[in-house]
């Protein structure tokens, strides 16, 4: 393996950890946009998980409608029309209050485009086998469309179980999360809705968006079927499980012996080709007769006396 093929490995090894850091940082947050007194709380994935008016007396000369009866003929001739039509207020003006709500919409999105291309640009600065490689693809081949979280993938990641998540991000024992059921406390809050922006992502702690703690095959998917025996080891869960190791994901006596196992099976490889040749070659010989250089230094030793023979005869 050379080592600009090892070093553009680890570049891009490198740059798509730090993607999927960003991208498990995102799901766990909201984005918020405020327009004229109505605020837009919208997740990672674009969607909108809550709509809230802010201050009564912000909102409230901007929405509410005048009474229509108010603004007859023969209100204007009364000396206290404009008492009754200050006083006599309904109704909510549903177009501006529309606009308002898509403004503010179009802002939290605007934050979350600005939050994944920013995470986007500093995985590259911060990546010197990239910027020394100066390939302007790397900075332009990805945007906020087609960076993660995508909108088209909210749909299965939302409406998801703890325990899906955990198993879809590579959570250590996604099994813990069968067992916790929601209190009725919870639920009581959950339906309130007041206090905190609501969760997107119940399954991912601060832990599971460390690099350390993240699989390999989270950031690189075509490594992962070969990862996936490393990671689904049952040593490895003993080991997390008593919490009495460093902390690692990897037992490292396994992969020590999976590493045998591979270079075992390429000397196999090697000697399989080196036999193919050697058949290979006996079979381009004329008759299939392969020349035997054992009487190589005899030969030799007849054609220099001839020629000295004959030397002197001449």
């Amino acid at each position: 393996m050379s080592f600009r093929y090892t070093n553009n490995l680890v570049a891009t090894l490198k740059h798509r950890l730090f993607l999927e850091v960003a991208h498990r940082q995102l799901v766990r947050q909201t984005f918020t946009g405020v327009c004229s007194g109505v605020e837009v709380t919208c997740s990672a994935y674009g969607t909108v998980v809550r709509i809230r008016m802010l201050d009564k007396a912000v909102w409230e000369p901007q929405y509410r409608l005048s009474d229509s009866s108010s603004e007859g003929p023969g209100a204007a001739s009364s000396p206290d029309s404009t008492t009754t039509a200050s006083a006599a207020r309904k109704g909510i003006d549903l177009v501006r209050l529309s606009a308002s709500i898509q403004a503010a919409t179009w802002q939290a999105i605007h934050k979350l485009r600005a939050a994944k291309e920013a995470a986007h640009a500093q995985s590259l600065r911060h990546n010197p086998q990239l910027r020394a490689a100066a390939n302007l693809r790397d900075w332009y081949e990805q945007d906020a469309n087609t960076l993660h979280p995508r909108p088209c993938d909210g749909l299965k990641s939302l409406h998801a179980t703890a325990w899906m998540q955990a198993v879809r991000y590579g959570v250590p024992q996604p099994a813990r999360f069968l067992s916790a059921r929601e209190t009725p406390e919870h639920k009581n809050a959950a339906v309130m809705g007041a206090g905190e922006a609501p969760a997107t992502m119940t399954a991912l702690s601060e832990r599971d968006c460390d690099p350390a703690n993240i699989p390999i095959g989270a950031a690189h998917p075509l490594f992962t079927p070969g990862l996936v025996q490393l990671e689904l080891d049952p040593a490895i869960d003993a080991a997390a499980t008593t919490h009495e190791g460093d902390g690692s994901r990897v037992d490292a006596a396994y992969v020590l012996s999976e590493q045998r196992k591979e270079m075992r099976g390429n000397e196999e490889v090697f000697w399989e080709r080196v036999e193919l040749i050697r058949r290979s070659q006996l079979a381009a010989i004329p008759n299939g007769v392969k020349r035997n250089y054992a009487d190589v230094a005899a030969t030799l030793q007849d054609h220099t006396e001839e020629k000295v023979q004959l030397r002197f005869t001449q």
